[in-house]
């Protein structure tokens, strides 16, 4: 019988190629999490991007040598959707996704071990809803970048 988080992990993937979504992001908070995925060989060549702590001490080469982005991000204690936004805000910074794509989410509470959510989002569609500003103008501007350094700094 698998694990609860190969069966989530599997299922998303699914869901990710059923739904033409570009991208799956999973949340991680611990090494721990990171190698097990990695060690699991259940992902997909430059389909799934990691989420995972800012101080979270992994070795990156591994992951992106199997073609796994990962994004770090502020590892407060953030609602589920609000980590989603910031991933979100810093992947298309960083060039992993476009404004556009489809991305399916999964994680579980902040700072926990354990994945229990499913989401799909269509960015096309989303940041009007999501954000109260027009943030394709605003990722477009040099400035953004330093003002998510500043908002990065804040949040630690």
């Amino acid at each position: 019988m698998k694990n609860q988080k190969t069966v989530i992990i599997d299922n998303a993937l699914s869901i990710a190629r059923r739904t033409g979504c570009q991208r799956l992001f999973l949340f991680l908070n611990t090494e721990k999490e990171c190698m097990h995925f990695f060690r699991s060989g259940i992902y997909e060549k430059n389909m799934i991007v990691i989420v995972i702590p800012g101080s979270l001490e992994i070795k990156e080469s591994e992951f992106r040598n199997a073609g796994i982005e990962i994004i770090r991000s502020w590892s407060g204690n953030q609602s589920r959707f609000s980590r989603i936004k910031y991933a979100f805000l810093q992947g298309v910074m960083t060039g992993i996704i476009e404004p556009d794509f489809k991305i399916v989410c999964v994680l579980g509470p902040a700072g926990k071990s354990h994945i229990d959510t499913i989401t799909i989002h269509d960015l096309s569609l989303s940041w009007s809803e999501e954000f109260p500003f027009d943030v394709k103008a605003l990722l477009e501007k040099k400035s953004f970048h330093s003002v998510m350094a500043v908002v990065d700094i804040a949040l630690d």
